[in-house]
């Protein structure tokens, strides 16, 4: 036993000295990302207020319905869409999108005329739901500050260019 055990020792030995001693090859942020193009894909919740679509009441006895309190009340969608950077610098990039988003919102107490009678009667007071669908190009300037290793500080300002696509207004409560 005691000659098997000097075998092995003997053996290990020999694989370890065996063994290749080239240097190991460490790379670094700067050898691995050459790349100054990225992109990403986005998704996230959006809830929207009541200034997407602004109230502008007419005043030469035409409308068909006035707002009477200013309480509304976002509905809660969804944001998806692309994004592709570009780095000027290790702290400067630009980014530029294009994202669908469909949300909406309710507004409370709209009070709803009677076109058709020559004084306008109220046919009741109703909420409204409106419905947005839109295409949006994000344009980002991004200021980035690397901290540590795994850290680093963003700073995202952000435009986005909003084209609406659809605005749909549906009425709600009884005898609409």
């Amino acid at each position: 036993m005691k000659k098997l055990l000097s075998i092995l020792a003997l053996g290990y030995s020999a694989l370890a000295f065996g063994q290749t001693e080239e240097p190991i090859e460490y790379f670094t942020d700067s050898d691995v990302s050459d790349t100054r193009f990225s992109f990403a894909a986005t998704y996230a919740p959006a809830f929207a207020s009541r200034r997407l679509a602004l109230y502008e009441p007419q005043m030469d006895g035409e409308e068909i319905y006035a707002l009477n309190s200013e309480g509304a009340s976002g509905i809660l969608g969804q944001r998806y869409g692309i994004m592709s950077y570009y780095e000027l610098r290790s702290i400067f990039h630009l980014g530029i999108g294009f994202m669908t988003e469909q949300t909406g919102y309710i507004t409370n107490d709209y009070a709803v005329f009677d076109q058709n009678a020559v004084v306008q009667d109220t046919i009741g007071v109703f909420d409204a739901r409106t419905d947005i669908q839109a295409i949006t190009v994000p344009i980002q300037v991004i200021f980035h500050t690397q901290m540590t290793d795994a850290w680093a500080l963003q700073v995202v300002p952000s435009y986005d260019l909003t084209f609406y696509q659809k605005i749909d207004r549906n009425w709600i409560g009884e005898g609409v």
